[in-house]
């Protein structure tokens, strides 16, 4: 069905593992969508109204188990399991999501979602539909659309800042393929564990040795940067002889703009804040840990300035 004879109310995301029990180890969510009485011609035709985000983190079964035992919630000071009216409770928060879709803006726009009241009254996370409208890939992502993603924008933006793609410039891979490397020399190969928060490190190998891989020749004042969502928290920056320098795959390469070197510290502090990680693991699209940060979405990055 076309997507201007729906409008969206809700989405929820859930963990990965979720559904192990039934061979499927990606993450998933929830779209709940109501049809129009009357398909528009656009979608921009209806930008008026805000849909709920929520993310689902605890689903009250164990996560990865493909025998799926239930989870029960505990108490946090001795670990003990807690029992109400003789029932141990399953830890879970789909039902302070549900709570809060019903609390949340969106109830608006769509009534029947009040109809039975909120249990918690804590007011649900909602945004305009706009925010979706105005990506040129229409992307639904919750992460993006999450409290917690902007929120960290948000709260960023209250003081002074700076955008990376305002400061940087993606640096195109060089990859080793192309340069006119002997199988006998040897390379400084640096691998996704050899990379730390700032720091790294390397193996030394023949020519013949590097990996399939081994994509990115490395030059002084190169910054690397993770770009899959498992590894947002590493980077570096090259200083130094680089010339037999090798880098993996997984990583964007980066030079600061003319200019823009006295960024240099303040880039440095920015990229070791869990809200860089927060922005960019919310940025990656896909599913899983080896969802992959797009170089336009790591640019629009903002950084304490």
């Amino acid at each position: 069905m076309a997507p201007a004879a729906l409008q969206g109310r809700g989405h929820r995301g859930l963990p990965r593992f979720t559904f192990k029990q039934s061979g499927a180890d990606v993450s998933a969510s929830v779209v709940l969508l109501e049809k129009r009485e009357v398909p528009l011609s656009s979608a921009r035709e209806d930008a008026s109204y805000v849909f709920s985000v929520e993310m689902v983190e605890r689903v009250g079964w164990e996560l990865g188990n493909k025998v799926g035992r239930p989870t029960w919630r505990r108490d946090p000071s001795d670990g003990s399991e807690i029992v109400e009216d003789g029932e141990k409770i399953l830890d879970e928060d789909l039902t302070r999501v549900l709570s809060r879709l019903k609390s949340s803006e969106t109830s608006q726009f769509f009534p029947w979602l009040a109809h039975e009241a909120a249990e918690t009254g804590e007011p649900g996370w909602a945004v305009p539909i706009s925010r979706v409208l105005d990506d040129s890939m229409l992307t639904l992502d919750p992460k993006r659309h999450s409290e917690k993603f902007l929120s960290a924008q948000a709260a960023v933006k209250e003081r002074e800042y700076f955008r990376l793609g305002d400061v940087l410039d993606i640096r195109p891979e060089v990859p080793v393929s192309k340069q006119k490397r002997s199988a006998a020399e040897t390379y400084r190969y640096v691998e996704i564990s050899d990379v730390g928060v700032g720091t790294y490190s390397w193996s030394e190998v023949r020519g013949w040795e590097l990996p399939d891989r081994a994509k990115q020749m490395c030059e002084p004042g190169d910054i690397f940067v993770g770009s899959i969502w498992s590894s947002v928290r590493k980077w570096f920056m090259a200083g130094g002889d680089c010339s037999r320098v090798v880098v993996t795959n997984g990583f964007h390469r980066l030079r600061f703009k003319p200019g823009m070197e006295s960024y240099r510290l303040d880039l440095a502090a920015g990229l070791c804040l869990e809200t860089y990680c927060v922005q960019m693991r919310s940025l990656a699209r896909g599913s899983d840990g080896l969802a992959e940060i797009h170089e336009n979405d790591l640019l629009d990055v903002v950084l304490p300035g």
